[in-house]
């Protein structure tokens, strides 16, 4: 897909493994439950339904958020 990254190709971009990205996600969804925070620090990826497996995909501003993040 034009203008999404998937997992893997976000991971890349990122020099992250997908066990790391999915911790983030493991953490901040704790975070949220135990009411730490109150809102969501990591963007939300889009779910593409239509295509097999349907896989998580990001793009640009949210690859942009996550590098924020890591820095």
């Amino acid at each position: 897909m034009d203008g999404f990254y998937t997992t893997k190709e976000l991971c890349e971009q990122l020099g992250i493994t997908s066990y790391t990205l999915t911790n983030w996600y493991s953490w901040e969804k704790k975070r949220l439950a135990e009411g730490d925070i109150d809102e969501p620090y990591l963007p939300k990826p889009h779910r593409m339904y239509d295509l097999k497996g349907r896989p998580r995909m990001w793009d640009v501003q949210m690859l942009n958020q996550l590098k924020l993040y890591i820095y």
